[in-house]
This record gives structure tokens, sequence and C-alpha cells, in this order.
């Protein structure tokens, strides 16, 4: 009896990976990016401030933020734009909240930060390139959050790198 019993736990614990391929997963990855790959794979890089935030359900039926950025300067890409739209998935309507990791966050008017852009995207894609990979937040006191530099500092070293890269 007991060997019937071992050899059912055999095959179940055998059979339990396979069964797990037999179902679709959905995943993200996001490959980390240097500044350099940024730089060269993106159409915009802009400076700006969040004035205004919306959510909405895209034609997928997911729910996506838009946030307009006023844009303060343009290091990179075509034309001279005032503002940009912003898109990421995720947010909340009438009490529905759909939270996506990694994706950039837009959900504060009066946000500065410094975005790597593609003007090119799916409304229901983030157009902030690899996700919150391509948005660096600047804090009340002028601090780009991920780096910890000054604003300024590092605008000037992002110039930098877009002169060397030839763009």
């Amino acid at each position: 009896m007991l060997r019937i019993g071992l050899r059912r736990f055999v095959r179940a614990t055998m059979m339990a990976p396979l069964l797990a391929l037999a179902f679709p997963a959905h995943a993200t990855t996001v490959v980390k990016r240097t500044l350099d790959e940024l730089v060269r794979e993106v159409d915009r890089v802009v400076v700006g401030e969040v004035v205004s935030v919306e959510q909405h359900w895209s034609d997928e039926e997911l729910v996506v933020t838009e946030a307009v950025l006023q844009v303060d300067q343009q290091l990179l890409g075509e034309g001279q734009p005032e503002t940009l739209v912003l898109r990421a998935p995720g947010g909340s309507i009438d009490g529905y909240t759909t939270m996506v990791p990694g994706a950039p966050v837009l959900d504060q008017v009066g946000q500065r930060m410094i975005v790597f852009m593609w003007d090119d995207h799916p409304e229901y894609m983030s157009n902030v390139a690899y996700w919150g990979l391509g948005q660096y937040s600047v804090n009340a006191e002028g601090i780009v959050e991920r780096t910890g530099q000054p604003e300024s500092e590092f605008i000037q070293h992002l110039e930098h790198r877009i002169a060397r890269s030839g763009r």
C-alpha cells in the first residue's frame, strides 16, 4: 500500500512542472539600460513638470494613466513641443485600481522629471522608455532621486553623453 502512495507522489511531482507549462504565463521583463544605451535608443529626452493627470480605460480595457508634461527643456528629439503626453499602464478609476510593477509613476501634478521617451507606442503601453527606467524624478530640493545629483549637474552630464553619441 505504501508503494502505491509513493508512486503516485513521484508521478505527481514529476507532472507538476509539465502542467505548469501547459498554461500561458504573462510577464514583462525589462532589461536595464545604461544612460548611453538610453540616449542611443530613444526618440526624445525632455525635462519638465507634470501639469495634469488623468486615468481612463484603453481600447484593450486596461486602466491607463496619462500625464501632461510641461516641457522646460528638450535635450534630444525633433521639434520643440511645449507639452507632451506621457502614458503608463495602471491607475485608478471608480474604485478599481490596477498597479503595474516597474511602470513609470505619473500620478502627481507638480512632479518634476527628466524623461526618455519613444514617440510612437501603442496607447496601452508606456511611451516612457523601458518603463520606469526612462523616468528620472527630481525631488523638491532639485535632486535627481535615482542618482543623487543636482538636476543641473545630471542634465549637463546627460548633454555630454548625447553629444558624444553623435545624435
